[in-house]
């Protein structure tokens, strides 16, 4: 048995009637994302598009975290540009199979919601947030941006003044804060929070799937605009800033800081 097997899944996954239920599991790491991660959460996704049983899917986090973002340990580790692209590239799969998924995906968002983990937020049909939660992009801070499709989904929502104060600040913003912008669909009372999600996927699941798929299909098509132009960009160059030589100086000092608490 490898290390990865010994560790248990990253997703674990379970159903409530016609709704699956994904639930991060790296809580010591707040549910950061690594290629491992990835990897079960795309096969998941996989296998309830083909499952006509599932209607509906709820998305949270184990511990303090709904997902703090990638993994910075690992990527800190990745042997230049082609190894992290290639990473990107992954975490760009994942989002599609989220958006192109035929079923509603409700993200119960229960406490930090940071870069990636933000990111993978933006890409669920709604976002129910607890009130302890917290939204950011704090990429800036190691010399990165955004690589997993922020610089293009959080504009289209916010507009473009208020994604770059997120982005370029690097500071988190309040779950009430993220409702004003129209970010989350809903803020509540943390033990409510999954309460509240499976009572909105059920909805949702007791309605036609057909015209739930259409539905997202439709919305999705007209709010993306040039994202397809824009996507790869975005991609090209957070690949370009991870191997210079001030960002490998960020993610080094991050890394030390958090190894030597």
């Amino acid at each position: 048995m490898n290390p990865e097997q010994a560790e248990g899944p990253d997703v674990l996954y379970e159903r409530q009637g016609a709704v699956a239920i994904l639930t991060l599991n790296r809580s010591r790491k707040l549910n950061a994302l690594r290629n491992k991660t990835i990897r079960e959460f795309t096969e998941l996704l996989e296998s309830i598009e083909d499952d006509p049983e599932v209607r509906a899917v709820v998305l949270t986090g184990t511990g303090r975290a709904f997902c703090a973002g990638a993994d910075i340990f690992e990527y800190s580790e990745m042997k230049g540009r082609e190894e992290f692209m290639r990473f990107q590239m992954r975490g760009e799969k994942l989002h599609e199979a989220i958006e192109n998924l035929s079923k509603p995906v409700v993200a119960a968002v229960n406490g930090l919601a940071l870069g990636g983990g933000f990111e993978l937020a933006l890409t669920c049909d709604m976002i129910v947030a607890s009130d302890s939660s917290q939204f950011g992009f704090p990429e800036i801070k190691i010399g990165l941006i955004p690589g997993g499709g922020g610089t293009q989904r959080l504009p289209r929502l916010v507009g473009p003044k208020a994604a770059k104060k997120i982005f370029m600040t690097g500071e988190p913003i309040s779950p009430l804060e993220a409702l004003r912008l129209n970010i989350v669909s809903e803020v509540v009372p943390g033990p409510r929070l999954m309460e509240r999600s499976l009572e909105l996927a059920g909805g949702m699941a007791s309605m036609s799937p057909q015209a739930l798929a259409a539905l997202k299909r439709l919305v999705n098509m007209g709010t993306a605009g040039s994202f397809g132009i824009a996507l790869p960009y975005e991609r090209m160059m957070v690949t370009y800033l991870y191997d210079t030589e001030e960002s490998k100086s960020r993610v080094k000092d991050f890394v030390d800081k958090r190894k030597a608490r």
